[in-house]
């Protein structure tokens, strides 16, 4: 019996097992990505074994100075501090957990994380995760090449690949259109060009403010747009670029000075919320613009 074995198994060296044997066990997935104007981790908990293991947690340790953990999706799951339970995972089962971090400040930073969990002997056992990095970079601007409204349209419909957008409620008691001032003055767009404001003073009163800019060390083009909707209450931003490392800084950016100004201009309590509802975000990206319906500058 042994013979025919061996001979199966002779090609195979520890290399060959190793890969075998860690799909047949308990793994720790992970991903990292920018996610409106977040950083976004994304951990699965796989049980490749035939047994249920319990008590499971994902464990992650980040530098609180430079990241803020803003939520855990999906939002049902139990958080105590950096600890995430997910409890009992079947066999063959994955459970996925996106952590959603505030960056702080414009900076590379990284997160660990481990898996916690009992095997069915109650042994408690760990998986670590892959460390993963995350650089946050606040883009500087040095913007040379005049921008007009067709040239807009042209970078976001066939250019400029990434994009992303921030919506906020403002305040009630507050004239939309004073809000929109307050965003234009947040925004700190000396070395952006604002290419075109459009407005209708309704009511309901509705606005868009187009930039066009260039960051200085990479030369990334950005189409930037500020918009308030007295409808729905909301003020937003919006950023394309090539590349979501500058749209994540300048969201990340625009949100801490937002912040900034209504606690400098209003009394304490007064606060944009920022909106987390998918389902109207995706409607407020996908809506007609005033932009698409201007004649284009030559």
């Amino acid at each position: 019996l042994l013979v025919p074995l061996l001979a199966a198994t002779e090609h195979l060296n520890r290399d060959d097992v190793m890969p075998e044997e860690a799909e047949m066990g308990v793994k720790l997935l992970s991903a990292i990505d920018f996610h409106q104007g977040y950083v976004r981790l994304k951990m699965a908990a796989v049980n490749g074994t035939e047994e249920v293991i319990a008590d499971a947690a994902m464990e992650f340790t980040y530098n609180h100075d430079m990241l803020r953990l803003e939520r855990v999706e999906p939002d049902t799951l139990k958080v105590r501090g950096d600890r995430i339970h997910l409890g009992a995972i079947k066999p063959k089962e994955k459970l996925t957990v996106a952590f959603m971090f505030d960056p702080q400040i414009c900076q590379e930073t990284y997160i660990d994380g481990m898996l916690i969990y009992y095997d069915p002997r109650g042994e408690l056992k760990t998986v670590q995760m892959k460390r993963r990095h995350a650089d946050v970079v606040c883009p500087i601007f040095f913007t040379k090449e005049h921008a007009n409204t067709a040239m807009l349209k042209r970078l976001i419909k066939e250019k400029l690949s990434m994009e992303d957008l921030r919506v906020f409620r403002y305040p009630a008691t507050q004239p939309p259109d004073h809000m929109l001032k307050l965003a234009q003055k947040t925004l700190s767009a000396d070395e952006m060009q604002m290419v075109r404001q459009f407005e209708e003073e309704g009511p309901p009163y509705k606005a868009e403010v187009w930039y066009y800019a260039e960051t200085k060390v990479k030369g990334y083009q950005m189409v930037i747009r500020l918009g308030v909707l007295e409808e729905k209450g909301t003020l937003e931003i919006y950023a394309a670029s090539t590349s979501m490392e500058p749209i994540t800084g300048l969201l990340a950016d625009f949100r801490r000075e937002l912040d900034r100004a209504m606690e400098h201009n209003f009394p304490e309590g007064v606060q944009m919320e920022e909106v987390r509802d998918e389902v109207l975000r995706m409607e407020l990206m996908q809506r007609p613009l005033m932009l698409d319906q201007a004649a284009d500058e030559e």
